[in-house]
């Protein structure tokens, strides 16, 4: 069995797009777990310790001895928008069951990731402001804020990786890489992997957000009204105060592109955070520039 790739996030770093991209190429990658691996959570995330069974994990992954085996979800190194981080877990059980493996993680600016980690907790029903998820118990022992701003130093998660890994074994790439020039991105992961990819055009969002207005909306109507944990597979038999919510959320967007504030309700939420993380990953991002070779403040990138 080649190699396997590993791709473990970020979230909210453009996986969607290489998933539906780059990864479906068949030619190159054999995905017994689909694309987006839901069964990587099961194993490397939810499985009990003793449960955990390396072995099963290497056969499940057996295919075509000349394509390279994918895992890929973004979840892989903590989930932000839970408030939940296990990535040493899920290391120490990715190099248990796959010693050989080359991992993938995709970064971005932190004040965009965290910006869209946000959009993200507001849609799964989040009533938090901004300000309380960054900096509510951060300074109280025995406690984090939900935003943990060292889930974000990304030569902390280099390290963690490499401890348990060798350095040629581990990529970091940017995702402003990928939007600004996608054939060198997608050289890089030619490269890593000593295979030849297909270059993909720049991506567009794959996922449309609401406007900031209609979000902070959502965050107040989310106290009062949340979408039932199992879903029904047909939008019409959501309960009604479900359906109403969702229609006042489309109507505050359909307001703020007619009056085309988005960006002045952007503009504070970004304040908040820029107050919220003002120098703390400078010097991480230069860390993690020397580390793999790319100048990230070329990226916008604080350094």
């Amino acid at each position: 069995m080649a190699p396997p790739l590993v791709h473990a996030g970020y979230q909210k770093t453009g996986s969607t797009f290489l998933q539906r991209n780059l990864f479906v190429d068949d030619s190159v990658f054999h995905s017994p777990w689909g694309t987006q691996s839901t069964q990587a959570i099961e194993h490397f995330v939810l499985a009990h310790p003793e449960r955990f069974d390396p072995d099963r994990i290497r056969a499940d992954l057996i295919g075509p001895p000349d394509l390279v085996p994918l895992i890929s979800h973004e979840d892989l190194l903590g989930y932000p928008v839970h408030g939940r981080y296990y990535a040493e877990q899920v290391v120490d059980r990715l190099a248990r069951a796959l010693p050989d493996a080359r991992i993938l993680v995709c970064i971005r600016r932190q004040p965009d990731i965290l910006l869209s980690n946000y959009f993200q907790y507001v849609r799964q029903g989040g009533t938090k402001r901004l300000e309380a998820l960054l900096s509510e118990n951060r300074d109280r022992p025995g406690f984090r804020p939900h935003f943990r701003l060292d889930h974000f130093e990304y030569d902390l998660m280099h390290r963690l990786l490499t401890r348990q890994f060798a350095a040629d074994q581990v990529r970091f790439l940017p995702m402003e890489m990928l939007r600004r020039d996608p054939a060198e991105f997608t050289r890089r992961i030619a490269t890593f992997l000593d295979r030849d990819i297909a270059v993909q055009d720049t991506p567009a969002a794959m996922n449309r957000r609401h406007s900031a207005r209609a979000l902070g909306l959502q965050r107040r109507l989310n106290r009062f009204v949340q979408r039932p944990a199992q879903a029904p597979d047909r939008y019409r038999d959501l309960p009604v105060a479900v359906r109403l919510r969702d229609r006042l959320i489309s109507a505050a967007d359909r307001v703020s592109d007619r009056f085309g504030d988005n960006e002045a309700h952007l503009r504070q939420l970004r304040r908040v955070i820029a107050r919220a993380v003002d120098g703390h990953y400078r010097s991480s991002n230069k860390r993690l520039s020397d580390v793999i070779g790319i100048d990230l403040a070329e990226y916008g990138y604080e350094s």
